[in-house]
């Protein structure tokens, strides 16, 4: 089993990205899409896939103009876009209601979110990893429903962060790429922004953070 895993693409091509990873088993999106035509090609892909909402997705389905400087069109621009796509627009609506995903995997619980593990729309999809308190609030949700990892994204640089089942307050960041998983801790993995060519891959018993080149903007015939 393989599960690859990515978000924040931004408006970048994933096709190419999907060719070169075909043994791959599943597909794990975490948000921040920008435009609705990527959300429909993973949504066709072949490849058993979750696709979840970001801050960003949310924002543009549902009228909220945010400040970034990563959009290549303007914000209202992107909002028309989205309105001519209306099964990826209710898609993203209703995975907006319940923005996280777990799996099974050798009997752990894997989660899977854009930001953290907050119900609802508001700090679940917009939280730092960095921010006070995150790291902390993260891993005693992790432990009260007993998840072993955590993929986000959201933040656009990778990052490991670990601490021990029995003592939450003892955090260790981890500045490897490759990581074998202690089953007596707890994991948080930011898995980078795919728009910077950023990915993990996760075969049930080691992690990959992989790095390639940036994707291109993606273009509509």
């Amino acid at each position: 089993m393989k599960t690859l895993i990515f978000g924040d693409i931004h408006g970048k091509e994933v096709a190419p990205f999907l060719e070169v990873k075909q043994d791959m088993t599943q597909m794990r999106c975490l948000g921040d899409y920008d435009h609705p035509e990527i959300v429909r090609q993973l949504l066709a892909h072949p490849l058993p896939s979750v696709i979840l909402p970001g801050n960003h997705d949310y924002s543009l389905i549902n009228g909220i103009s945010i400040g970034t400087k990563i959009w290549t069109l303007d914000y209202s621009d992107y909002v028309k876009l989205w309105k001519k796509y209306p099964v990826e627009t209710e898609y993203i609506q209703k995975r907006c209601a319940n923005p996280q995903h777990a799996d099974i995997v050798n009997g752990r619980k894997i989660v899977y979110a854009h930001s953290c593990l907050d119900n609802g729309v508001g700090s679940g999809l917009w939280s730092r990893i960095l921010c006070k308190g995150t790291k902390e609030n993260i891993f005693r949700k992790m432990r009260d429903e007993n998840y072993w990892i955590l993929f986000r994204g959201h933040d656009h640089v990778q990052s490991v962060f670990s601490a021990p089942i029995n003592n939450l307050d003892d955090i260790e960041f981890e500045e490897n790429s490759f990581i074998v998983p202690q089953q007596d801790r707890l994991y948080i993995i930011t898995v980078g922004g795919f728009f910077r060519g950023k990915y993990a891959v996760f075969d049930g018993e080691h992690i990959r953070l992989g790095n390639r080149p940036s994707p291109k903007e993606l273009v509509l015939p």
